[in-house]
């Protein structure tokens, strides 16, 4: 059997495949989600709020508390109590300033009503999530070992698990499974030099499960994954190191699940 000839459902047993309809419509309104958190930066960007680069280490939920308040009229400085206590590497001055704005009413309707869509979708978001897991109770031990695996959160466990499974002999290699996820980057050599292209189009939907575990795990301290982001960056740029990442622990997920053994950065680094 080729690559080219695996399909997204010949490798599941019925209990996982009747999730994946599940599974695709979560991350499509997850989708969704991000989309319209891109909006509300555009729309504070526009009003003269401009945060992304002061609260990059700061938890998401603190940021839309921030958000919410100078939304509902708050001052620079009530918005950043809302947020709570976290150690940044901005200064509190540096915050207020750049919590100063011009919020007109326009703004503050554009940005409440995508808010609000952000809390529909966040509940049948959830839905969705207790579905899957309800769904996966007997694959227990395999959500526990894939999170292990710096990146993978509960669900990241979850979506994975619907679409590759736990049987890794069926993909026949670690090759053919980077292969089929589209994660296997064109290289060409010009000159004695080594350049590299756009992926295979693979299963767009397990692509998508691990471009973002590898965002994740890119900013994860002190692992090996930030380590080799912050090498390739320098060269491919931020999107192909991605790419680079999310095909290192795709083969990485294939061992651990053929071996049933937890991720051990330890014994990859002796192996190097």
């Amino acid at each position: 059997m080729t690559i080219n000839t695996i399909s997204d459902n010949f490798l599941q047993p019925a209990d996982l495949d009747k999730l994946k309809i599940v599974s695709h419509q979560r991350q499509h309104l997850a989708g969704l989600v991000r989309s319209d958190k891109n909006q509300i930066a555009k729309i504070f960007t526009n009003a003269g709020v401009r945060l992304e680069a002061l609260v990059s280490d700061m938890p998401e939920a603190a940021v839309m508390k921030m958000a919410e308040c100078l939304i509902n009229g708050g001052t620079p400085q009530q918005a950043l109590q809302a947020a709570g206590d976290h150690s940044l590497e901005a200064s509190n001055e540096e915050l207020l300033y750049s919590l100063e704005n011009d919020l007109t009413d326009s703004h503050r309707l554009s940005l409440k009503t995508t808010l609000t869509h952000i809390r529909e979708v966040n509940v049948h978001i959830q839905e969705l999530d207790d579905h899957l897991l309800a769904g996966l109770k007997d694959y227990q031990w395999a959500i526990e070992l894939l999170l292990t695996l710096p990146g993978i959160d509960l669900m990241a466990a979850a979506l994975l698990l619907v679409e590759i499974g736990t049987d890794m002999s069926k993909f026949g290699s670690l090759k053919k499974l980077a292969s089929w996820a589209g994660l296997c980057p064109g290289q060409y050599e010009l000159a004695g030099k080594k350049y590299f292209g756009q992926t295979r189009k693979g299963n767009m939907w397990l692509k998508g499960i691990l471009i973002e575990a590898a965002h994740a795990a890119s900013k994860t301290k002190d692992c090996m994954f930030e380590q080799k982001y912050n090498d390739l960056a320098v060269t491919r740029g931020s999107e192909l190191s991605i790419i680079a990442i999310a095909h290192k622990m795709i083969r990485i997920i294939f061992k651990m699940l053929e071996n049933k053994e937890p991720y051990n950065e330890k014994v990859l680094t002796m192996r190097k």
